[in-house]
């Protein structure tokens, strides 16, 4: 389960988007319910578990541990999503999540809020009195 209510949830998003282009299957909870110890709220997104790339999920999501004794390789949080991705991601074993009410998204996850761009027209202005034009000099280009 991955909260949408991230510290930054634009990544949360982002991050959903890319397991989607990945072919997760990733469904927005309907209403907030709990499983087990762990609070779903309305908008959290859900990667069940009861889907064919089941698999990359769980590769995904795990966190990668080394024996000590063993010397760890120099990418040890490289394949581990939510620590690229600095998401807070938690897993749900209770099996009574797949009865809940949530809905399969079939376009892009959105993060609520945030700046929408529009096309723009701009301008530079030069102020008269610049360094060069005081010293006499041409500007280079």
């Amino acid at each position: 389960m991955i909260p949408a209510t991230q510290r930054r949830k634009s990544d949360a998003a982002q991050a959903v988007n890319e397991l989607r282009t990945q072919g997760l299957e990733v469904s927005k909870a309907s209403a907030a319910f709990k499983a087990g110890a762990i609070d779903v709220k309305a908008g959290d997104y859900v990667v069940r578990g009861d889907q064919p790339f089941r698999t990359l999920a769980d590769m995904y999501f795990s966190i990668q541990n080394y024996a000590p004794q063993n010397p760890s390789p120099y990418d040890d949080t490289g394949w581990t999503f939510q620590y690229m991705r600095d998401l807070k991601i938690l897993p749900v074993t209770e099996k009574g999540i797949l009865d809940q009410q949530m809905t399969l998204l079939t376009s892009d996850a959105k993060a609520p809020g945030g700046i929408e761009a529009r096309a723009a027209s701009w301008s530079s202005i030069t102020p008269p009195t610049t360094a060069w034009s005081r010293s006499g000099s041409k500007p280079r280009t």
